[in-house]
């Protein structure tokens, strides 16, 4: 029972974290009204951010002040070391964001099939450079040679559904 529990919540936040994509792919208005304001097509899509994320937002802070005091870990933003995550999670945040900028850019260039491929290249670069980050970073150490081994899978299997689906977009 609490493997389909823990299954659903998961499903669930893969479901929030495509609203992002959904936002931008169903935002033709917006970003053709400030191509005609005057933007230029890189930079069309910021006011499609804004709207996004400040609505994004809402049910983000809330559901991280409700884990905190469900699971009484405020404490932990007044252990020792606490500025220097703080710094890391500032950096990450900002390399996230940089990175969605960039994604919101090219899915603009990009044309019909821009926010399908765009989103899932997206997706797959996070993980990728996530996953040899830590590789680098020493996390995958104490693992098992069988965990490794489906690691190495499971990247390959992401880069080629990233080239299939790219190929896919030439023969439409």
């Amino acid at each position: 029972m609490a493997t389909s529990k823990q299954g659903s919540r998961f499903a669930s936040l893969r479901a929030v974290g495509s609203c992002f994509n959904l936002g931008y792919a169903f935002s033709g208005d917006i970003i053709r009204k400030s191509i005609d304001s005057g933007a230029s097509p890189l930079t069309a899509g910021y006011g499609v951010w804004s709207l996004v994320f400040c609505a994004g937002s809402i049910p983000n802070i809330c559901f991280c002040r409700y884990r905190l005091f469900r699971n009484r870990t405020f404490a932990a933003f007044r252990q020792k070391g606490w500025p220097r995550e703080t710094l890391f999670g500032v950096l990450m945040a900002v390399i996230w964001l940089s990175g969605l900028l960039l994604y919101g850019a090219g899915v603009t260039l990009a044309g019909r099939f821009g926010s399908s491929t765009g989103f899932t290249l997206f997706l797959t670069m996070s993980v990728l450079s996530s996953t040899v980050l830590g590789v680098f970073a020493g996390e995958w150490k104490s693992t098992s040679q069988r965990t490794r081994g489906l690691l190495a899978l499971g990247v390959s299997a992401m880069v080629l559904s990233v080239v299939v689906l790219n190929l896919g977009g030439l023969f439409s």
